[in-house]
């Protein structure tokens, strides 16, 4: 949802069947990963690769990619 501008996705937890919101800095997962763009379907998520100085200027970092589902909002 969203423009290009400012952009929010909506995930799903399937097991707690609860939703939370996503924007650019949210914190997710157990690996400290943060969201760094969000794209109308896709999430690409960075997490910092372990053994790092927290102080690291360029610290190395893996990128994740989460496709999102695109739900039909003409439907009730």
């Amino acid at each position: 949802a969203g423009n290009d501008q400012k952009r929010t996705a909506v995930v799903e937890d399937g097991i707690a069947k609860k939703h939370y919101p996503l924007s650019v800095g949210t914190y997710v997962g157990m690996n400290g990963g943060r969201v760094v763009l969000i794209r109308p379907d896709r999430v690409i998520i960075e997490e910092r690769l372990p053994g790092q100085s927290p102080k690291a200027k360029k610290p190395k970092v893996k990128r994740i990619t989460v496709m999102l589902h695109q739900e039909d909002e003409a439907q009730p």
